[in-house]
């Protein structure tokens, strides 16, 4: 069986990016002035030619979880709307571009399984950086993050249950952990 990474990447490597869908949970999201740089509450879901790879929010995890399936977005409590309007809705211009260099970042967790009666190792993303064939990169990441007195976010750090950093362009710093 193939592992979830190798999975992932030869996704990525399959050919064109064919469609790419932001959801959010809240009626707002969080854009920063003068950048291509947005935080949501939601996932977001990237479509190849031999899959789909979906970074969203899970109710079943309370985390941000990756998959190579569709998140049943419309589930649970949760109600999620699709952003197709405003400046975010530039990132739809990747559409039908090759990427041709990608990093991704994951980080283990345990998740329950009801078939073994027992906790078993996953993982998920915390990053994914991918450049196009157009010279375009994109950066999504689970980040947390503080804010400096303009009311920026900034001091980003890794974190699967906050929100979901949407880069286009410019990558973000992100940190581990916070020094205490």
């Amino acid at each position: 069986m193939i592992d979830k990474k190798t999975h992932f990447e030869e996704i990525i490597k399959s050919g064109k990016l064919l469609n790419i869908e932001l959801f959010n949970i809240n009626d707002s999201y969080f854009e920063i002035e003068n950048s291509d740089l947005w935080l949501i509450d939601g996932a977001i879901q990237l479509t190849f030619p031999s899959g789909i790879i979906q970074i969203g929010w899970s109710e079943d995890h309370d985390l941000f979880f990756t998959t190579h399936k569709d998140l049943k977005l419309s589930n649970g409590e949760l109600t999620f709307k699709e952003l197709t309007e405003g400046k975010i809705s530039k990132i739809h211009n990747l559409r039908g571009k090759r990427v041709v260099d990608f990093e991704l970042r994951w980080i283990p967790f345990e998740i329950w399984d009801d078939e073994s009666d027992d906790f078993k190792e996953t993982q998920t993303l915390m990053e994914m950086i991918l450049e196009f064939d157009s010279k375009e990169k994109i950066q999504f990441a689970t980040v947390n993050y503080d804010f400096n007195p303009d009311e920026d976010p900034v001091n980003f750090t890794f974190d699967l249950v906050t929100e979901l950093l949407i880069s286009l362009q410019e990558k973000i710093e992100i940190k581990l952990h916070t020094s205490t």
